[in-house]
């Protein structure tokens, strides 16, 4: 997305004069269980989805500034597929995102074998007649990534959420101008679930009702660019103001939101 990580599934609603930016779908970081991404220079993250030693896990996919101040404040490193060069500096990577709009698996595959993350994201299931040749293309990225998330789209799911193999995280996309899960998430009951992007507060409301073990958010980069900072439930302006006053000022607060969380069943 620019100099900066492609944003994926989210969108800032809100911007500086009134300005309205979009942004990309994954945000928090995830530390899960799965092959050693390869070696590369520098970070090394370490929390794992099967042994939890964090309650939820969050990723963030963007520049290598933003990746760095976040790694600091134990969030997990994240990018999307189509631009990989902010993550060359770091041991591991937790979490490989799609373009969904223009996927490509082919792409999609390559980049999973060389960087070996630790969780990635099947294509979106739009639509249910699809199924079969999605958790096709899950099981051949289960053998480079051992947590493979699956995102369910077509309302037709709603019953059906038994289909998608529970040795799966499902996906959630929170509602926004970029996209959405119809599906309510009452419907979620019982799995683990991975939040994609959206807006930190909105995100941390629907783990109310959801078993989030990890999620993505890179919202809070976008506000940043304006001089605002997420203080817990909205966007204010900073009182000393700079990008990475907001950056940092932003990932404690939302760290600060989740610090009670334990997990629904």
């Amino acid at each position: 997305m620019k100099e900066t990580q492609q944003v994926t599934r989210g969108i800032a609603n809100k911007g500086f004069s009134g300005m309205r930016r979009v942004v990309a779908r994954s945000n928090f970081s995830c530390n899960l269980t799965g092959n050693r991404p390869q070696s590369l220079t520098g970070h090394t993250a370490t929390a794992t989805l099967k042994e939890f030693t964090k309650p939820m896990i969050k990723i963030v996919n963007h520049s290598k500034k933003v990746l760095e101040l976040a790694l600091k404040q134990g969030w997990e490193v994240g990018a999307r597929y189509t631009n990989l060069r902010d993550i060359k500096s770091f041991d591991s990577v937790a979490f490989i995102d799609i373009d969904w709009k223009n996927y490509d698996f082919d792409k999609h595959l390559d980049a999973v074998r060389k960087i070996r993350p630790k969780m990635t994201v099947a294509r979106d299931i739009e639509n249910i007649d699809d199924l079969k040749s999605i958790l096709e293309e899950a099981e051949i990225l289960n053998k480079y990534c051992e947590n493979i998330i699956l995102v369910p789209k077509d309302k037709r799911l709603i019953d059906k959420l038994h289909l998608l193999p529970e040795k799966y995280i499902l996906g959630y996309s929170v509602p926004s101008k970029y996209g959405k899960t119809d599906i309510p998430p009452e419907r979620f009951k019982g799995r683990k679930v991975h939040l994609l992007g959206g807006r930190p507060d909105v995100q941390r409301e629907l783990a109310r009702k959801l078993n989030v073990v990890s999620a993505d958010c890179n919202r809070f980069t976008l506000d940043a660019q304006f001089g605002d900072y997420f203080v817990g439930t909205k966007f204010i302006p900073h009182k000393i103001g700079g990008y990475d006053n907001c950056l940092k000022d932003s990932i404690f607060n939302i760290n600060k939101i989740w610090e009670d969380y334990n997990g629904k069943t």
